[in-house]
Order: structure tokens, then C-alpha cells, then sequence
């Protein structure tokens, strides 16, 4: 089954590759918006480091903060995905 999960993975990352830059950034921020309206792992991390890190900032500013720092991280995974299936 772990073989499968990762011709799945090599499969997926080979396809990301193929796809226009704009189309790329388009799936990042789709993962982004995803990973953040589902309330993943990754989200609660985000909102609790912000609010260790910016106690000033209100529940709104840093909710928003959060968004686009999700939306980053995605898009940034999507172009290292890119450049590494394209090298």
C-alpha cells in the first residue's frame, strides 16, 4: 500500500510540473484556501504562532494574516515541486 501512496505522490508532482506557471499558482492557492476553510493541522499551527507572536493584533488581523500566509506557503511548495520535476 506505501508503494502505491508513493507512485501516487511521483505521479501527481509529475503532472504539477506540466502545468502553466499560472495554472500552478492557481492549484497553490486553491491548497491554500482548502487547507484554511477546513481548519487543517496546519491552520491552528498558523493562528496560534500568530497569536504567541502578535498578542496586539486582533482576532481579524491575524485571521487574515493566516489566510495569505497559507496561500504563500502553497504557492511556494507548488513552484519548488515545479522547479525540482523540471531540473
Amino acid at each position: 500500500m506505501k508503494s502505491a501512496f508513493v507512485y501516487l505522490m511521483i505521479g501527481i508532482i509529475k503532472l504539477v510540473s506540466f502545468l502553466p506557471l499560472r495554472a500552478a499558482h492557481g492549484l497553490g492557492w486553491l491548497i491554500g484556501m482548502v487547507m484554511w476553510h477546513t481548519g487543517s493541522g496546519s491552520a491552528k499551527v498558523v493562528m496560534r504562532n500568530l497569536e504567541l507572536c502578535f498578542p496586539e493584533k486582533d482576532s481579524d488581523q491575524r485571521k487574515r494574516l493566516a489566510n495569505k500566509s497559507l496561500i504563500a506557503l502553497n504557492l511556494c511548495g507548488i513552484r519548488c515541486v515545479m522547479d525540482v520535476a523540471n531540473s
